[in-house]
């Protein structure tokens, strides 16, 4: 019994449309549009007929306070719970600070909304307004979400160990003040230029991003009301204001609309600006570009991929034979996959800004992965760490970056093989064997010029030093399973065992 075809042109005939109106962008706000959110109050209590007290923000950081005024005589308000939040935050009447209360009278009678960021890019969401049969459109500059900040706690729990101390209790406990003043020896540095990687990674932290934010300080503004006329004039903005002159663009045909919307980059820009941002190119880019570095541009991208389905993303008419040819100079066959070569992908000179170990380390190290990968299914991730001596996150980033994890079998391709490709070009195949016989045999030298060959015996200065790097490896393939990790740990824990213990061995 086959299954009912649905007729998908019917349904799209059925959806008619309901209306067809021109669409405009207005900038009038632009880089000045908030979106302010309120996800723990219903829609239907709106802030319109609130009182705010106070309104203040940071617009290069996004963030917003907003005090509203509380209704202390409501019957929802409970008056000695009030008090009791005034009391622990202001202090009593004798102890408390007239220049510095957080609530005008006994009670607590203002609540603060703070905003957090929704979400780190905000730019590709426009606000639309209807007006006159016309959508306008303006760019948003933040999302924002409000809700109620709890600050006034940590203030009532600072008076009260303030009180506390005034009384002579023993608060030694706090770790956020000192109990008072003292004094310690001062030991004077002067600290070093500190490098470029090391800098930017600072400057990546929470504590330095946090102290920039801290740092920038709070700008008063005010908050109109919706029926306002300083509201009236902003709702203005949304709409654009150049409608002739934009609705000349519909007189453009397809082809010409097209490319104004998406230029089509030129050569020389291309080559100018050569092939330093190979990561963000774009498809369309890269059409401007001649074969080889096309192909060189996606394989950094891609880092593994089977030819049927590289091919597409080539020039249309390119032969699959001119195709290998060019693919042979960026990167080399593995179980039928074609993977781009380490040399490229790690050109000498650099270094990883994480650990900052050398790119010729990690060529070296990727390529006897790869070579791993040619002579068998599955790899292990602390075998290939002991035999490499990298660190565990490089190593790490190495597998991930052409193999996914099977629990309890270690490392394998993460694409399927591609016999089929195989037996297309068997000429290639074989000059690919042999180059990476050729390469393996280099692997092997270079790892016994640095004494890491796993048939070569340990220095013997060296076997403390030895053991850690072995007991680090295995922890660092913690990740992988727990029986495989496990038996491979055994057999090399015993085998290293007959080589630094030779009478241990013996008995």
């Amino acid at each position: 019994m086959q299954a009912p075809v649905i007729k998908k042109e019917k349904e799209d005939e059925d959806d008619e449309v309901v209306q067809e109106m021109p669409v405009y962008l207005s900038k009038g706000l632009q880089e000045k549009l908030w979106v302010l959110q309120y996800p723990v109050r219903p829609a239907h209590m709106t802030y319109d007929h609130a009182h705010f007290l106070e309104a203040k923000l940071k617009p290069e950081q996004h963030q917003l306070k907003l005090s509203l005024e509380i209704n202390t005589a409501s019957a929802s308000y409970e008056t000695s719970k009030g008090e009791q939040i005034a009391l622990n935050v202001d202090g009593t009447r004798l102890t408390r600070d007239h220049n510095d209360l957080f609530y005008g009278g006994s009670v607590m009678d203002r609540q603060t909304l703070s905003s957090t960021l929704v979400t780190p890019c905000s730019r590709r969401y426009c606000l639309g307004v209807v007006s006159d049969g016309e959508l306008h459109l303006s760019p948003v500059d933040a999302v924002v979400a409000l809700r109620p900040s709890f600050d006034y706690l940590d203030r009532g729990d600072k008076k009260g160990r303030q009180e506390a101390r005034e009384l002579g209790e023993d608060v030694s406990g706090d770790e956020d003040e000192p109990d008072g003043p003292s004094t310690e020896r001062v030991t004077v540095k002067f600290a070093r230029p500190e490098p470029d990687r090391i800098k930017q990674a600072r400057e990546r932290s929470y504590q330095y991003l946090k102290r920039k934010q801290d740092e920038q300080p709070w700008v008063p503004t005010t908050v109109h009301k919706r029926s306002s006329a300083s509201s009236e004039t902003e709702w203005q903005k949304l709409l654009c204001s150049r409608t002739d002159d934009l609705s000349l663009a519909a007189t453009m045909d397809q082809g010409e609309y097209k490319q104004r919307l998406l230029p089509e980059p030129s050569v020389e820009d291309i080559t100018k600006r050569g092939l330093q941002n190979e990561q963000q190119m774009s498809l369309r880019s890269l059409r401007g570009l001649p074969l080889a570095e096309q192909i060189r541009a996606l394989m950094i991208r891609l880092k593994v991929c089977q030819f049927g389905s590289l091919l597409p993303l080539l020039p249309r008419g390119t032969a699959p034979g001119d195709a290998v040819r060019v693919l042979q100079q960026t990167a080399q066959l593995v179980r039928g996959l074609w993977v781009v070569r380490s040399d490229v992908l790690y050109p000498k000179g650099g270094q990883t800004p994480r650990t900052g170990v050398p790119n010729d380390l990690l060529a070296r190290g990727r390529d006897y992965m790869l070579y791993q990968f040619t002579q068998r299914t599955f790899v292990g991730r602390a075998e290939l760490a002991e035999q490499i001596r990298l660190p565990a996150e490089d190593v790490l980033d190495l597998l991930q970056q052409v193999a996914e994890l099977m629990p309890g079998r270690g490392w394998r391709m993460r694409l399927k093989p591609d016999p089929h490709h195989e037996r297309s070009f068997p000429d290639v195949v074989q000059r690919q064997q042999m180059l990476w016989e050729a390469k393996h045999q280099q692997l092997m030298k270079a790892f016994r010029e640095s004494g890491r060959t796993e048939g070569a015996g340990p220095a013997k200065p060296r076997r403390r030093r030895q053991r850690s790097q072995r007991d680090s490896f295995s922890a660092s393939s913690d990740n992988e399973s727990s029986g495989e990790a496990g038996s491979r740990k055994q057999r090399r824990n015993s085998g290293v065992k007959v080589k630094t213990e030779p009478a241990e061995a013996k008995s």
